[in-house]
């Protein structure tokens, strides 16, 4: 049986990236492959997901693709289990803009002022960029392939259930 992929961003910065990476042809799955044909953006089951569950044939189920920089809380599957065949985590810590630090070449001055200032990502690339905005930044990455590939190599997850975007490169 085919499965369908629900994609879900965390948050705006998530879903972007990963429209982004879909309209690149970058990942082993297309708009097709997915619930809706887009990333929804959501931390956890919402009204309209459970709603588009529902527009599944009868024993048909999804792969929940999580992508997010914090999955400390579960996802509540309980009106949708039988929905669900499987969750993926997929992790962007500490922050998704840790992505845009290592596209400017700023990565050791990150890690050597947070070590000692406790700095968050989102405030380091707000005070090196001027009108820092995400959306801005990202469209300034000429390889997102490669960038996720970085972030893999610099980046190490505690958890051996999260997964890192550069996984599901093509």
């Amino acid at each position: 049986m085919e499965r369908l992929i629900l994609l879900l961003g965390e948050g705006r910065c998530e879903t972007m990236l990963l429209e982004r990476c879909l309209d690149e042809g970058l990942l082993v799955f297309t708009r097709k492959d997915l619930l809706d044909q887009r990333p929804i953006h959501a931390r956890q089951i919402t009204p309209e997901i459970i709603v588009l569950l529902n527009t599944l044939k009868r024993g048909e189920q999804v792969v929940i693709y999580r992508v997010g920089d914090t999955q400390k809380d579960e996802l509540d599957l309980k009106a949708v289990s039988e929905r669900v065949f499987s969750v993926r985590t997929f992790c962007t810590k500490p922050e998704i803009e840790i992505l845009i630090i290592i596209n400017e070449g700023l990565l050791k001055e990150y890690s050597n002022l947070s070590a000692s200032h406790r700095l968050m990502p989102k405030e380091f690339v707000r005070s090196r960029i001027r009108d820092y905005d995400f959306e801005t930044a990202l469209n300034r990455v000429q390889d997102i392939g490669g960038l996720l590939k970085e972030y893999r190599r610099v980046k190490k997850h505690r958890s051996k259930k999260e997964e890192y975007l550069a996984d599901l490169l093509r």
